[in-house]
């Protein structure tokens, strides 16, 4: 739910209808729109109608209007001095919606740019101190500030009628540490809220959080845990620092996270030590941070200090096993009992010796059951957050058979294997580089596994939150997320990053609401290219090439199904005529989708507590004693009880009106006779209770009377006491001995 004003709300429904609206805003608006529930209902209602030749309704929707994934949207500059304010006024039409440039930098910032030619700088990641005897891996910084602005060369001009080829192999650490900053860093609207009274969240509000992406941070976090010496994996690295992929392996890669994570909760924390330190207020403003980032260093701390246990564990579960103990213990042990049993003349041998086989059954058992428990704990559980890796088994099983370490594919099924089997890819020397584009080698270079994953792992948690039907619908994404990038300052890391985004929607033909925005200049052409390679990838990765179709109809039937799923042309060409001065002033914001706060939930959970209980005093005090008084037989709720209702016995009279039937005693009558009417329902709930068969007795009697006002008490006398009496025969008959109730 978020909070919006009347105002925001129809500049919402209207996004990029704005005349005043520069061409492109308005074109980039209506592609980041992410369509509501009730529109994706009525498109895919609609397919479904076409499907069975049913026309389809009339309306403002046609059929293919939910386009997913989206075009990349290419804005070509007349003037390439202009680039730095089009992509700022990008970040401000997003207002406080999910958008990432390329270079990693502040978008609204005029960037610096030297005049030598060459490549793209990248920014040297900062180093924490090392812990004592322990190896340091490369750690993420997910709640870390952002890095300052990069310095960007600007990449050369091609001659004119020369393809661009400024292409270069792309490591697996370069592609993983830009998308580490990338998410890492926030969006790109978060390092320039200076100065922009827009971006300042009213009062209990504030800006939507930050999706948590699953996937790719327990990717990021497999990758910066490394290879290298521990004295703690008894040797089972290979020569090249590869794990074989057995159970001790896999409990090697968990100690590892572990100890990341451990070594990245102490840097958080000495973090936030040293902002509250230099506060003003003496820390007292972020006195809740600290005493989170301290918890959480005791939590990551024991964690790590289980790894031990869990590598006891391992051990101990490799050999006992039921098939070890039955054959070194059970069998031979039940073999002895039978054959003393069988031989010896004396009767109490024979009893020891059941009692003992018994003892070692149950004790074995416990065992047993004792290390199950235990090897779920420490050994499957830790690997949860890797079960989606099962999605991926066709392209690690891909990379399997390239590897030249022989590894087994028809283990890699459990989310483990090929954990540790993709942590061994992430390291692996011969295939730790891709290249995309640039010269003629697109057709026989593919992407590595590792490459090709991490990209797939973004778009899942992505699609996961942003997609069309997700039942998270809430207004802080009602739009697509973006990566804006300026194609002139991309540097080859991030070049190949866009292309292979592109290249695995190509191969997996899967939606996803990721837009993509690339600003250059006339001269230079698209980054991402306008047709779709079919012949790239014959077939998807789930074809396994058994059917028996011949092969121009299959080459056929995929540019099909290409053409419907990533369109025609995969670039949306948008022209953007030079920047006049007021168009370059003004702020080009749209209204920011703000969230209430955790005490704004707080407050709105009390209130609703509060009414509820306000509700239900309500109708106990004031709305049951009117219809009492009204005459309906509602006794002590609000509604008439099953088996009563009411009658007239006399016309006109003063008790027209009277309850009659059955009842338990969950009806009131009369308050002389609630005593007496809850005994009896008390006693009626012992004999449900006990489940033993009962025989049920009914008392036919006037529970109401119809004399003056203050005299019922005297008419309800004999009824009283006929009540008690049977009370009171019903108490001593059940709990008298051999009775039936």
């Amino acid at each position: 739910m978020t909070d919006r004003t009347s105002e925001g709300q129809r500049s919402m429904r209207v996004l990029g209808a704005s005349k005043d609206r520069p061409r492109f805003l308005q074109v980039f608006d209506e592609l980041r729109r992410r369509p509501s529930r009730s529109r994706d209902r009525a498109l895919r209602r609609m397919a479904s109608r076409a499907t069975r030749r049913l026309v389809p309704e009339h309306g403002a929707l046609q059929r293919g209007d939910l386009a997913e994934p989206p075009p990349v949207l290419d804005l070509v500059l007349d003037r390439a001095s202009d680039r730095a304010r089009v992509r700022s006024m990008l970040v401000e039409s997003c207002a406080v919606g999910p958008v990432w440039t390329l270079p990693v930098g502040d978008p609204t910032a005029e960037t610096e740019v030297e005049e030598d030619q060459g490549h793209t700088e990248t920014p040297s990641r900062p180093r924490s101190v090392r812990l004592p005897s322990r190896r340091r891996p490369r750690l993420p910084a997910r709640w870390s500030r952002p890095e300052p602005d990069e310095v960007v060369r600007p990449a050369p001009t091609p001659p004119p009628g020369r393809k661009e080829d400024s292409e270069a192999d792309v490591t697996t650490d370069e592609l993983y540490e830009l998308i580490g900053r990338l998410v890492d860093g926030g969006f790109a609207w978060t390092r320039s809220t200076e100065g922009r009274k827009e971006l300042v969240p009213p009062r209990r509000r504030r800006p939507p959080p930050y999706p948590r992406m699953p996937r790719l941070r327990s990717l990021l976090w497999l990758h910066r845990c490394g290879l290298g010496s521990n004295e703690d994996d008894g040797g089972r690295g290979g020569p090249d620092g590869r794990l074989e992929n057995d159970s001790r392996s896999q409990i090697e890669v968990i100690g590892r996270l572990r100890e990341a994570r451990l070594e990245a909760a102490i840097e958080q924390r000495d973090r936030a030590l040293e902002e509250a330190s230099s506060a003003g207020d003496d820390g007292r403003g972020q006195r809740g941070t600290t005493l989170y980032k301290r918890a959480l260093v005791h939590w990551r701390r024991a964690a790590w200090s289980a790894t031990a246990v869990s590598r006891w564990v391992t051990r101990v579960s490799e050999k006992a096993t039921f098939g070890l103990l039955d054959e070194k213990l059970l069998t031979p042990l039940s073999f002895l009992v039978s054959l003393i049993v069988a031989a010896t003349p004396f009767a109490f041998l024979g009893l020891a010796a059941q009692r003992i086989n018994d003892f070692v059954s149950l004790a074995s058992g416990l065992l047993l059951a004792v290390m199950y428990l235990l090897t779920v704990f420490f050994f499957f559980l830790p690997w949860r957050s890797y079960l989606w890796l099962g999605d991926y088994r066709s392209t690690l099983n891909e990379g399997a058979r390239k590897s030249s370490d022989g590894a087994d594919t028809d283990r890699l099924v459990r989310p483990r294997s090929l954990g540790v089997h993709l942590f061994n890819e992430l390291h692996h020397p011969d295939r730790d580089t891709g290249r995309l584009g640039g010269g003629g080698r697109e057709k026989e270079t593919l992407p590595p596994p590792a490459h090709r994953i991490a990209v797939s792992a973004l778009l899942d948690d992505l699609h996961r939150l942003y997609r069309a039907s997700s039942f998270w619908r809430v207004g802080a994404r009602d739009a697509r997320p973006v990566l804006i990038y300026d194609q002139r300052e991309l540097g080859p890391v991030g070049r190949y990053l866009v292309r292979l985004i592109e290249d695995e929607r190509l191969r997996r033909a899967l939606p996803d609401p990721l837009l993509l925005v690339q600003i250059r200049d006339g001269e230079r052409p698209p980054l991402v290219s306008e047709g779709i390679e079919s012949a790239r990838y014959g077939h998807l990765p789930e074809y396994d090439g058994s059917a028996k179709t011949p092969r121009e109809v299959r080459a056929w039937l995929r540019d099909r199904h290409l053409a419907g799923t990533l369109g025609v042309s995969r670039v949306l060409t948008t022209k953007v005529a030079p920047l006049a001065r007021e168009t370059r002033e003004r702020r080009w914001h749209t209204p920011p989708a703000w969230v209430p706060t955790r005490s704004a939930w707080a407050t709105r959970a009390l209130g609703g507590c509060a009414a509820v209980v306000a509700l239900v005093l309500f109708a106990q005090e004031v709305v049951n004693p009117l219809q009492t008084k009204m005459g309906f037989c509602v006794g002590e709720g609000v509604t008439e009880p099953r088996g009563i209702f009411r009658v007239d016995r006399s016309s006109g009279g003063p008790g027209a009106k009277e309850c009659v039937g059955v009842t338990y005693g969950e009806v009131r009558f009369h308050g002389r006779l609630d005593g007496v009417i809850e005994l009896i329902r008390e006693q009626n709930e012992e004999v449900d209770k006990s489940g033993k068969p009962y025989v049920t007795i009914a008392h036919m009697a006037d529970m109401s009377a119809s004399t003056k006002e203050g005299k019922e008490d005297y008419a309800l006398a004999g009824v009283q006491g006929e009540l008690f009496g049977m009370a009171l025969a019903q108490r001593e008959h059940n709990e008298g001995p051999g009775t039936v109730p």
